[in-house]
């Protein structure tokens, strides 16, 4: 028995124009995969801190997909380095720390941080380079660069380091005496007694004279350098 098909020519040709579609889908879920490399590059933490007060700067480094036409799924890296600028640019200044490993794999930004030096009084500016390959993928999955802005750290120098002076004995009838703290060149200084009574003639003075006093009392005066608010 002879069983004849009689398939009409449009029918046909949408048949084939389905299966080809469903082909290049295929192929293209397998040759152009998706990878993902950085696009934008975030700065913050700048601050102006006294010396030897620690300063946290962070870099947050964005990411988006990027295709590949090599297959799979291909994520950039490369590395990040800080820089610290005497001028207010991000370009020409001196690497600091080392370089750190950088890899992307998703949309949602990756974060790093650097603690700059905070040893030296004066005013610096930050910023980091992030430099990436395409790890062979091609496409627009390529090779690159992406600076970040600035941000400012400014060092405030610390007060002197403040000294009253030895205990003094001034005698059981004495009212009065006179303060011997040391001279603050970096700041300023001033006298605080405990408890309340004595009258500290000239507060800033480190050898302030003191009035007032209860004889055969006990009196605590202490000697605080500030400087800007560092202390």
């Amino acid at each position: 028995m002879k069983t004849i098909h009689n398939i009409p020519t449009q029918l046909k040709s949408s048949f084939l124009t389905l299966l080809s579609i469903l082909f290049f889908l295929s192929i293209s879920s397998s040759v152009f995969s998706k990878g993902y490399q950085p696009n934008s590059f975030i700065i913050s933490g700048g601050a102006t801190v006294c010396q030897f007060v620690p300063v946290t700067l962070s870099a947050s480094v964005g990411s988006i997909k990027c295709s590949n036409p090599g297959g799979g799924t291909t994520n950039s890296t490369g590395t990040i380095q800080w820089f610290s600028n005497v001028l207010n640019s991000n370009v020409g200044g001196t690497a600091v720390g080392g370089a750190q490993p950088y890899t992307t794999n998703v949309e949602t930004p990756t974060t790093y941080t650097y603690d700059p030096d905070v040893l030296t009084v004066g005013t610096l500016y930050y910023y980091y380079v992030v430099t990436w390959d395409d790890n062979g993928a091609g496409g627009s999955c390529g090779a690159g660069t992406g600076t970040s802005a600035t941000q400012t750290v400014v060092v405030t120098p610390g007060a002197t380091q403040a000294n009253a002076g030895g205990d003094q004995s001034p005698g059981d009838c004495s009212t009065s005496t006179t303060l011997a703290g040391n001279t603050i060149t970096s700041g300023s200084g001033v006298w605080t007694v405990s408890p309340a009574g004595p009258t500290i003639t000239s507060p800033t003075s480190p050898t302030s004279g003191v009035t007032g006093m209860t004889a055969g009392s006990e009196y605590t005066f202490t000697w605080t350098a500030t400087n800007g608010g560092c202390s």
